[in-house]
């Protein structure tokens, strides 16, 4: 019996790490602010590097395609991600701010973006990763996915502390009287994805 119980202890602790891989390991490596050229002759961009494989992220045209967009391209420039709205409206997110983040534990990296209408006020914010293989990103996160953003029309943040990545909705309008609320990431090894836990209110 207390062989048995000690096995059943065992898995339980792995199904636990397998979930919480975030929780303790995540480390900011790089960051950078992407600035979105207004016109669609110009484009920009910024590059990361997970070892030798270069990420980079870009604003501009799309071959055959006349609008802005936002995206991350390989080293031969296919597109491994975009943006799901293109940037052509003048109240369009127009800034970017780009962390990369490594998982100390697996290796991994990702990529928290936070985009700007302005530069003083994000609003939306996405979770990426490359797969395995490297030849897709992934979006693991997006704030506008979340009840907050589609129900109230909150703004939404992402950040790093202690180890741990956190999504937040805020309302800056009233800051001052409703407190945000916050979602924490984890990571399942089993699934290859992240989920999340809602905090509420309670400050991480």
């Amino acid at each position: 019996m207390m062989v048995f119980r000690k096995i059943v202890l065992l898995l339980m602790m792995l199904a636990f790490y397998s979930l919480s891989v975030f929780a303790g390991n995540m480390v900011e490596v790089d960051r950078a602010v992407l600035n979105i050229p207004k016109t669609a002759k110009l484009s920009t961009h910024v590059d990361f590097y997970e070892g030798k494989e270069r990420v980079r992220f870009a604003g501009g045209r799309v071959y055959g395609d006349k609008s802005v967009h936002f995206m991350c391209v390989n080293k031969k420039g296919s597109t491994l991600w975009s943006m799901d709205t293109p940037l052509g409206s003048p109240d369009a997110y127009r800034a970017f701010t780009i962390v990369q983040y490594k998982d100390e534990e697996t290796g991994r990296y990702f990529y928290g973006i936070l985009c700007w209408n302005s530069m003083d006020t994000r609003y939306r914010s996405y979770l990426l990763g490359l797969n395995k293989d490297q030849t897709k990103m992934n979006e693991y996160i997006n704030s506008d996915n979340f009840r907050e953003n589609r129900e109230l029309s909150l703004q939404s943040g992402l950040f790093e502390k202690d180890g741990a990545l956190y999504v937040w909705f805020i309302d800056w309008a009233v800051k001052s009287e409703v407190p945000p609320v916050y979602y924490k990431l984890t990571w399942s090894e089993a699934n290859q994805w992240v989920g999340y836990d809602y905090l509420g209110t309670q400050k991480p």
